[in-house]
């Protein structure tokens, strides 16, 4: 009997063998764009969806990238990116201004299933809560490079350098001094918040506050390392229950992106 592999190529980049997993307002059209990725297959889908959806040994094959950015800052990204566009004028409460947006309880029916879902939960979603009967896609620890939105050009070309992906860093580093789609105007993201609405953020996106080392007054670069190995202390746990829960991670683009721990 023939085996028929899934004829989807979701997130895929064929040309520069690359699977990029798109959290939403986190710069994903433009590294669509970067990547050639045909508008077809591209969507925010978690890992686990993705793998589903495409031949085995591209899985297998291919580097696996995310991108993070700063829940508060993503926030007020998506928040006007949808207003903008329109999506969220149809609840019964008024949504008009930020505070208003973030506390309206029917929102999250109208968003996009991972708009409002920190990043490490996208890349962590259970595979046994969806795909329990699927034992090959339980429990499968993946590789997963992360990026941060705050550095996206650097960041990017320097990947592209350390996995030998020369014509692509060059290309890189040119497209995002002129391409960035979707992006919206709008003030500096704590120009929106009070304390209520920065404590609600906090409390729904800590853990991307932990494993990225992300801080709302301090804002800009993430600092991966340094935060992951506090939890590990504070913990008493070895520093790979933090790293390797189900993805393998290799965060990249601050100035401590080399895992120490790993070396």
């Amino acid at each position: 009997m023939k085996l028929e592999f899934p004829t989807r190529n979701y997130n895929c980049s064929d040309k520069y063998k690359i699977i990029f997993i798109h959290v939403p307002r986190t710069g994903g059209g433009t590294i669509n764009n970067l990547l050639e990725i045909k508008r077809e297959d591209q969507g925010h889908r978690a890992p686990w969806e993705i793998r589903l959806g495409i031949d085995p040994g591209k899985w297998e094959e291919y580097d696996k990238v995310v991108m993070c950015r700063n829940p508060w800052d993503r926030m007020v990204s998506l928040f006007n990116y949808r207003i903008k566009k329109g999506y969220d004028t149809r609840t019964k409460y008024d949504s008009s201004t930020f505070r208003n947006w973030l506390v309206n309880p029917e929102l999250d029916k109208f968003s996009g299933e991972l708009e409002r879902v920190p990043v490490w939960n996208i890349i962590n979603q259970p595979n046994y809560g969806t795909m329990k009967n699927h034992d090959y896609f339980t429990n499968s620890v993946y590789k997963l490079t992360v990026i941060p939105f705050e550095t996206i050009s650097e960041s990017w070309v320097t990947w592209c350098l350390k996995t030998d992906r020369e014509e692509l860093a060059h290309k890189a580093h040119n497209h995002f001094k002129t391409t960035f789609i979707n992006k919206t105007e709008r003030k500096n993201y704590k120009e929106y918040y009070d304390d209520f609405t920065k404590v609600m953020v906090y409390g729904k996106f800590q853990i991307d506050q932990w494993m990225w080392g992300y801080d709302y007054e301090l804002g800009g670069k993430p600092s991966f390392e340094e935060i992951r190995t506090s939890i590990a202390n504070n913990n008493n746990v070895p520093i790979e229950s933090i790293n390797d829960r189900y993805v393998l991670l290799d965060v990249h683009g601050d100035k401590s992106c080399n895992d120490k721990s790993r070396t």
